[in-house]
């Protein structure tokens, strides 16, 4: 399992009630760890995941919040910070239609290298980059021994930009069988990776490990 709630360990000793939250998209094999405590409560972050924690105790659905004094409400859409979850990994550039991408590049690392203190950044620089009219993106993936832009058809898939990070990591910590760093694979041309589109505000703290699938989100 790729993240365990401790606490379901006491659940039947502690007379005090113990709640698990679960934040992330959990594999079928730890929610069937997890149901061999019937009678744990569950919380879950969203409707879909709740729908996802089949045999658990799911008692409620409390999504997650923003704090709207650190993160106020702009009605003018700027640029866009790229989370995993509750993690912060990327940035989009978005620009009108028609703006040569390559042109704002350089923002976009600026932006990058510069990533807020107050949520929680795994990776610095952050390193999913994306540069978007609308009609054309392209993606610089800072993980690559050589980062350079290439042209896709969207943003990739969660679980695609998941399992690069974790790799890193645990390169980074030096794990027996740690994936090799990524190549770059292929040339300038459209990359064939399938993606997925997603939400968006604007506006990252100190590496915590993602060691957790999550949804894609724009703010």
């Amino acid at each position: 399992a790729e993240y365990t709630p401790i606490s379901l360990a006491y659940h039947r000793v502690s007379a005090t009630p113990l709640v698990q939250t679960i934040h992330h998209s959990p594999s079928p094999p730890e929610i069937a760890l997890w149901s061999r405590y019937p009678d744990a409560p569950f919380v879950a972050i969203s409707s879909a995941q709740a729908r996802t924690l089949t045999g658990l105790n799911v008692v409620a659905t409390i999504h997650h919040a923003v704090d709207t004094v650190a993160f106020a409400f702009r009605p003018i859409p700027e640029d866009y910070l790229l989370f995993l979850g509750n993690l912060l990994v990327g940035v989009v550039e978005a620009k009108k239609a028609g703006v040569t991408l390559s042109s704002v590049e350089a923002q976009t690392r600026d932006y990058a290298a510069r990533a807020p203190k107050p949520l929680q950044v795994p990776v610095r620089p952050l390193p999913f980059l994306y540069e978007s009219t609308g009609v054309e993106t392209w993606f610089t993936n800072g993980l690559d021994p050589e980062p350079r832009a290439r042209r896709v058809f969207s943003f990739h898939q969660p679980d695609t930009l998941h399992a690069w990070l974790n790799a890193e990591l645990d390169r980074r910590d030096h794990k027996p069988g740690a994936a090799a760093a990524p190549s770059g694979q292929g040339s300038r041309t459209k990359s064939r990776t399938s993606v997925s589109a997603c939400s968006s505000t604007r506006s990252g703290s100190s590496g915590s490990r993602p060691s957790r699938r999550a949804s894609l989100a724009l703010v």
